[in-house]
Order: C-alpha cells, then structure tokens, then sequence
C-alpha cells in the first residue's frame, strides 16, 4: 500500500534493525534502510542483543541512539508519539511469521494506533515473508500489517505467503561501491557454514573454472560462522581465504568489498554475498550445489536470472563458462544493479513524502 503526501517533517524515526550478530550483510541492508528513513528524522532503532561491533555497521549517527530490550523501545515510542508525529519503521530482511515475532509485534499493535491517531506514519519495506505462519497467529501479522502506511516486500513470493503489496528490490542493492575499481584477477567463493559441504565434483569444476578463465580463487566470509568453511574451501581449491575471525561489522564490510573490487565472479549459495559483490561489480553466481530458491526469488527480478540454474545444469554450466560469457554477464549485472538502484530511488522519494 503506497501514500503520498507532504514532505516529511523533522520528528524521529523508530527502527526496527535487529539482525543476525556476525552477518554483514544484515547491516548492509538495515543500514541502507536507515539511511532512507533519516530523511524524516534521527534514528531510535531497536537492536536486540546487538554486539557493538554489529551496532557499528548501521552506520548511526550522531545524537542517535540503540535498545537493545524491545520493550524499552516501544514505551519510548509510545510516549514521542504522544506528544507529536513520528515513523515507525518494522523491520527489513527476512520477517518470520513466528509466535516470537508475535510477541513482540502484540505490544506494538496499539502503540501503532496512537502513532496514527496524532498524525505519524508506520513504513515497512524491504522484507520477505519467507513461510506461512501457523494459523492462530495470522490475526496479529494481519493487524500489524492492516496499520502500515507504506509496505514493499522485496521478493514477489511474500505477496503469495501473507498479503499483497508491491516488490522493491533487497536495501543491499543502494549501497555505493567501497572504493576505486581495479584489475580483476580472482574468482570468490563464499558458502554458507550450514549446509553440506560441496561435492568433490564441484570443487573440481570450480579449480577448472578458475584455470580456464585465468583467476586466483578466494574463499571469503561475510559471516564470521562461516570462515572455518572458508579456510577449508582455500586449502581445497589451492587459494586464500579471508575470514571474520573478529572486528566490527565496519571492518569486515571493508575488507570483503576490498576483495570484490578485484573479483572476476563469485560463486556464493549467501544472497547477500551475492548481492555485495555484485554492487562492486562482480558477476553474481548462485551456481551451488546448496544454493535455495531464496535466492533467484530475490535476484531475478532485477535482471539478475542467469545467477541461478538448475542443480542438474550446476556443472555443465560451469564447464560451459568462458571469458567471454564473463564479459557479457558483467555488462548484464551492472545494468542490472543500475535499474535496482534507480527502483530503490524512487522508494527514497516515497518515504520522504509520505
């Protein structure tokens, strides 16, 4: 559901930024979404039990501030709201239709009502509803959804599993390249630490791939859960990885996008290394014998469908990958990532005048 109206006010934007711990990724896209709504004021976000190096990568600013307990949150919420318009932002990513995320939505249903009642506003985009929930929790996430002024989800399967509301691309596609691009002499790879561990077969398509197009293979870790994995795809497929063994969110985003820049392709069943890689202008393949349909969900539609294949098509398509193809398929992603970017603009324009 979209509104449009006057441009936004100066109040205070209460945000709902809690994520996985040591994901980068998660701070990507939430920091990205906070950027977008400080437009209607300083940010109030909701964090759980965020570690500071997490909190680092939201990208806070100054005179904003955290808590880490969702019911403090709320009660601040309700007492700004009582005294002039604010905007509540529900959180972005993947929105579990959970009895724990029904817990903490029970409380925020009527303190959303008051936001309404003195002239605020309640935005949610950029989340996916991976799953139905059990049935005598809909009521709630109805109720929740029923009082929102502006909602996008960012796949279109979420409109299927919960309720209709227009698509948006992931909020990881408008973060800006980190730095200047450079030569492109690698082929990363990145898994996720929860899945089987690849194929024999594939780790040979994969030392074949980056024979035949000329790269040096690193295995990368935008989770800190998976850098053991990394270490072990090194040894494996004879190249280097780089883990996040420790440091903030900060750190570690610099580092991974310092390795992107000098990326030919990266094979990843991770959407958001993916997507990071991709905005530094890497070809993003979820050519993975692990890889879920999570990610072509996300991915297609921003032009991005040759990033899956089917898993009977894995090898072949790997052995069919020429330098060539690469360069085409580069062309396509940074189209691809330009329009996102436009799409995502034009979301910024929505909130600021809302």
């Amino acid at each position: 559901m979209t509104m449009r109206g006057k441009p936004a006010t100066e109040g205070t934007v209460y945000a709902w930024l809690l994520g996985q711990d040591d994901n980068v990724g998660d701070t990507v896209l939430r920091r990205e979404y906070a950027n977008v709504l400080r437009q209607r004021g300083p940010v109030v976000a909701h964090v759980g039990d965020a570690s500071d190096s997490y909190i680092s990568g939201l990208g806070l600013k100054a005179g904003e501030h955290v808590h880490r307990r969702f019911l403090p949150w709320v009660r601040e919420l309700r007492r700004a709201s009582k005294e002039g318009p604010v905007t509540v932002a529900i959180n972005s990513g993947e929105f579990a239709l959970s009895r724990l995320y029904a817990l903490m939505a029970l409380p925020l249903l009527p303190t959303l009502r008051t936001v309404h009642r003195r002239g605020g506003k309640v935005v949610w985009l950029g989340a996916a509803v991976p799953y139905k929930g059990r049935w005598w929790l809909d009521w709630v996430f109805t109720d929740l959804f029923a009082n929102v002024d502006l909602v996008k989800w960012r796949d279109n399967a979420s409109a299927q599993v919960f309720e209709v509301a227009p698509w948006m691309p992931d909020w990881a596609f408008a973060a800006v390249p980190g730095g200047q691009d450079r030569e492109r002499t690698t082929l990363g790879v990145s898994l996720r630490f929860d899945r089987p561990y690849p194929s024999a077969e594939w780790l040979t398509a994969v030392r074949d791939l980056s024979q035949r197009l000329g790269l040096d293979v690193v295995a990368v870790a935008q989770v800190q859960r998976d850098s053991d994995c990394a270490r072990q795809l090194a040894a494996d497929l004879g190249g280097r990885a780089v883990v996040f063994d420790g440091g903030s969110h900060v750190e570690q985003e610099r580092i991974v996008r310092d390795e992107y820049r000098s990326m030919q392709v990266m094979l990843s069943d991770r959407l958001h290394g993916l997507i990071m890689s991709a905005t530094e202008g890497v070809v993003p393949l979820a050519w993975c014998e692990a890889a879920t349909e999570k990610i072509d969900r996300h991915l297609s539609p921003v032009g991005l469908g040759f990033a899956t294949v089917p898993p009977g098509e894995l090898l072949t398509s790997m052995s069919g990958l020429d330098r060539a193809t690469v360069a085409t398929l580069a062309e396509t992603t940074r189209s691809s990532i330009s329009a996102a970017s436009a799409e995502l603009s034009l979301v910024r324009s929505e909130v600021a005048t809302l």
